[in-house]
């Protein structure tokens, strides 16, 4: 036994439901985001060249020192850590020094910027300068502390 049923259909009234079927479909679709660099951080290490700090600046890392100024404008880039390498034969007025020409201005430029590592000074130095000393601590750094 077989039945078989026409179905009427209009095709004006079929186009506008189909149509509309079509945009509901297409617009349902998941929009896709714009993919985001994950944020990373950079260290920039530099090494003691002489005995004063004129001397000393000598950076030495795998990027140069004269493009942190295009990784502080990069939005991937979080955090830049200043490292000091080697050992530092600094009396308390290089201390302050240091602190005044380069450290400070150079935390202060961006809040990007951090200290980290260690600063090996002559023992018994940082104790005269104690206000240098409280600031490279604040800052990230530590002072005649052996590395762990």
């Amino acid at each position: 036994m077989k039945f078989k049923r026409v179905v009427p259909y209009n095709l004006k009234k079929m186009l506008p439901i189909l149509g509309i079927a079509g945009i509901g479909a297409v617009s349902s679709c998941e929009k896709v985001e714009p993919i985001e660099m994950p944020k990373t951080s950079l260290e920039f290490s530099f090494l003691v060249c002489g005995s004063t700090v004129d001397e000393m600046w000598d950076w030495n890392q795998k990027y140069s020192f004269s493009s942190l100024n295009t990784f502080l404008n990069q939005d991937y880039v979080d955090t830049i850590y200043i490292v000091p390498k080697g050992e530092y034969p600094y009396n308390k007025d290089d201390i302050s020094y240091l602190r005044n020409q380069y450290m400070e201005p150079l935390v202060n430029s961006s809040p990007k910027i951090h200290g980290k590592g260690n600063f090996s000074f002559e023992k018994g130095e940082p104790a005269k300068v104690p206000e240098d000393s409280l600031w490279f601590v604040q800052n990230g750094w530590t002072i005649n502390q052996k590395q762990r």
